[in-house]
C-alpha cells in the first residue's frame, strides 16, 4: 500500500503547486463577477 502512496503523493505535489497559481487567478474572476452581480 506505502508502494503505491508514494508515488502518488509525488505525483499530487507538482499538481497542487500547479493548482495554487489557479486559484490565484481565479480569486479576482469571483469578486469581479460578485461586484458585477451588485452593479
Amino acid at each position: 500500500m506505502i508502494l503505491v502512496s508514494e508515488p502518488l503523493s509525488f505525483v499530487s505535489e507538482p499538481l497542487s503547486f500547479v493548482d495554487e497559481p489557479l486559484n490565484f487567478l481565479n480569486e479576482p474572476l469571483i469578486l469581479i463577477n460578485y461586484v458585477y452581480l451588485l452593479s
